[in-house]
C-alpha cells in the first residue's frame, strides 16, 4: 500500500459517497436490528436472566479494556488527512501489543473481577472473554480502512454476517444443548474472530511489526480514547453497580431493559455517527459539510427515534413478555425509563461525533 492508497484513486463528490455510506449503513443495520431481536429473545427464553446478567458483567469490564487498548488509533487513522504505511503498522503494531497485554491480564485478573462482583461463577468466563479483546484490536486497522475508502458495504455486511454466524449457528445450537452462559462466550469469540481475518481479507494492510513512534496518532487518539472511556462510564457503570450490589440474575434483569431500549438506539445511531464521524473528518474544515449533516442527522433521529421509544415506553409488559418471556417480567418498570432516556443519548451522539472528527 503507498502512502496514498486510500485517497488518490478517482472518486465521487464526498457528499455522494456520504450519502451511499448512509443508506447502506441503514440498511444493514436494519437487518441486524430484526435479526439481534431475534435471536436475543430466543436466547433470553432458553437461558433466563443468570447468564445474561454473568456474562454481561465480564463484557462491561472487557468494553473499557477495549477503550484503552485502541487507544483513539481506530479513529485516529479515520481522521488523518493522509495516511502512510509506517502508520499503519505503527497502529497495528500498537494495538497488537495491548490487546495482548490486556487479555493477559484479563485472564490473571479473572479472580478478582470476580470476587468484585461477587460473582465466583463469573471466573472462567471472564478468561474467556479476555480473549476477545485480541481479534477485535486486530481487527480495527482493518475496519478503520474500510471507512475512509467509503467501503461501507463491506463493512456492514462483514458485521451482519459475522453476528449472525455466532449467534445464530453457534450460540442458540449450544443453548439449547444444554452449554449455559458458554454459549454466549463462545458466540462473543467466534464473532469477533470471524470479523477479523474477513476484515483483514478485505484490506490486507501492512502488518510487519514497527518498533518505536507514534506515527502522529497519539494526539488525536488519546483525546478520542478519552471520549470513548467517559461513554463507557456513563452507559455501562451503573450496570456494573447492579451487578455488584444484587447479583446476577438481578443484572441480568436490568441488562434486558437496556438493551431492549439501547438496541434500536445504536441500530439507529451508531453505523450513522460512524458514517457521520467518517465524512466529516474527510470533509477536513468545511463547516458547511457539518452543519447540513448536524442538521439532516438530528431531523433523521427524532423522525425515526421518537416514536420508536413512545412505543417501549407506553407498552413495556407487551414487549417483555412477547420477546423474552415471563422470567423477565422485572425489566417492565425500568424500560419506560431507559427508552425515553435513549433519544437525548443519541442527540448528543450526533454531536460528539462532529466534534471528534474535528
Amino acid at each position: 500500500m503507498t502512502s496514498s492508497s486510500s485517497d488518490s484513486q478517482p472518486s465521487p463528490s464526498l457528499s455522494h459517497r456520504a450519502m451511499t455510506g448512509v443508506m447502506w449503513t441503514y440498511a444493514a443495520t436494519g437487518a441486524r436490528l430484526v435479526l439481534q431481536i431475534g435471536l436475543t429473545a430466543i436466547l433470553a427464553r432458553v437461558l433466563g436472566p443468570e447468564p445474561f446478567g454473568i456474562v454481561g458483567m465480564g463484557i462491561a469490564v472487557i468494553g473499557i479494556a477495549g477503550f484503552v487498548v485502541d487507544q483513539g488509533l481506530t479513529a485516529a487513522l479515520i481522521q488523518r488527512p493522509t495516511l502512510t504505511d509506517e502508520q499503519i503498522r505503527t497502529a497495528f503494531t500498537r494495538l497488537v501489543v495491548a490487546s495482548i497485554a490486556a487479555a493477559t491480564l484479563g485472564v490473571l485478573a479473572a479472580g478478582w473481577i470476580a470476587a468484585f462482583y461477587r460473582e465466583p461463577a463469573l471466573r472462567e468466563p471472564m478468561m474467556a472473554l479476555s480473549l476477545t479483546l485480541i481479534p477485535n484490536a486486530l481487527s480495527s486497522v482493518s475496519v478503520a480502512l474500510l471507512r475512509r475508502q467509503f467501503r461501507i458495504r463491506a463493512v456492514q455486511l462483514v458485521a451482519l454476517s459475522s453476528y449472525a454466524t455466532a449467534y445464530g449457528a453457534v450460540a442458540l445450537p449450544m443453548a439449547l444443548l444444554g452449554a449455559g452462559l458458554w454459549s454466549l462466550v463462545a458466540a462473543s469469540l467466534v464473532h469477533f474472530t470471524i470479523a477479523a481475518i474477513v476484515y483483514y481479507a478485505l484490506t490486507r494492510h501492512p502488518a510487519r511489526l514497527r518498533r518505536g513512534g507514534s506515527g502522529g496518532l497519539s494526539r488525536f487518539g488519546t483525546r478520542a480514547a478519552s471520549a470513548g472511556m467517559l461513554s463507557w462510564f456513563v452507559e455501562s457503570f451503573p450496570g456494573m453497580m447492579v451487578g455488584r450490589a444484587f447479583g446476577a440474575a438481578t443484572a441480568g434483569t436490568y441488562n434486558a431493559a437496556m438493551n431492549l431500549a439501547r438496541t434500536p438506539a445504536t441500530a439507529l445511531s451508531t453505523g450513522g455517527l460512524e458514517m457521520l464521524f467518517t465524512s466529516s473528518a474527510r470533509a477536513e474544515q468545511s463547516l458547511v459539510f457539518r452543519q447540513r449533516a448536524f442538521k439532516v442527522s438530528t431531523g433523521l433521529v427524532a423522525l425515526v427515534s421518537l416514536p420508536a421509544f413512545a412505543t417501549l415506553a407506553l407498552v413495556p409488559e407487551t414487549i417483555v413478555i412477547v420477546l423474552y418471556g415471563p422470567k423477565w417480567t422485572g425489566a417492565m418498570p425500568l424500560l419506560p425509563q431507559l427508552a425515553l432516556a435513549m433519544p437525548a443519548l443519541m442527540f448528543a451522539g450526533v454531536a460528539s461525533a462532529l466534534l471528534a472528527s474535528m
